[in-house]
Formats: C-alpha cells, structure tokens, sequence
C-alpha cells in the first residue's frame, strides 16, 4: 500500500510505502503522478520506504524502469529523495535511478530522514 500527499506549501509529493510493495502499486504511483503535471515543471517527490516488503521480481524492474522514464519525460525536472532501510529496497532504488537515462531527473536514497529531506531542500 502506498498513501500518496502533495502538501502545496513545500511543493511535495509524499508518498509513504506501507507492508509489501507490488508492481501494480508502483504503477498507480505513476498514475498519480501524471496528475501533477499541472501543479509545476518541476515535481518534488519524497519516498518513505522504510517498513515495506519488496515483491517485484528482477525481470519487472526493467518495466518500472521503462515507466519511470516516460513519466519523468512529462515533466521539465523530477527530484526524488528515498528513505530506506532495508539493504534490498535500497538496492531496488539505486538500480531504478542509475538506469533512468535522463538530464532533468535526480534521485537519490537515504538511510535517515532527515538527510532526505534536506537533499530535497537543495
């Protein structure tokens, strides 16, 4: 389950991951991403990742990968900021983002909040 919050204020997309974690939930993330397409060029995500189980198999992180890249393509520039624990969430995140080919996107994964947060701050 993933609960998803844009707080206007700050500019960001919170998106807090809870128990396991499928492709389908990752793909309705997507969908709810193409909806802020109108708040800005440029979209802010922060990723709370660490309580989750990762069910997604090898074979479909390239598809998320693939997805990921046309989304980002929408907009101008994406910022995204990871929390995780766990060495396999960490691991599925830096493989996503170091395979995103793509000038306007960051992201990176942190093992602490805070530090996420501020790197998101930049």
């Amino acid at each position: 389950m993933i609960n998803i919050h844009y707080d206007s204020e700050k500019e960001i997309l919170f998106l807090v991951f809870r128990s396991s974690i499928t492709i389908q939930d990752i793909s309705s993330v997507f969908e709810n991403i193409k909806t802020f397409k109108q708040t800005k060029n440029q979209l802010k995500i922060y990723c709370d990742a660490k309580n989750i189980e990762l069910e997604v198999s090898r074979s479909e992180v390239s598809e998320i990968t693939t997805n990921a890249q046309l989304y980002i393509n929408a907009f101008g520039r994406i910022k995204i900021s990871v929390v995780a624990e766990s060495p396999k969430v960490t691991a599925f995140f830096m493989v996503i983002f170091m395979n995103i080919k793509n000038e306007s996107f960051m992201g990176e994964v942190f093992s602490t909040s805070e530090a996420a947060k501020k790197w998101m701050e930049l």
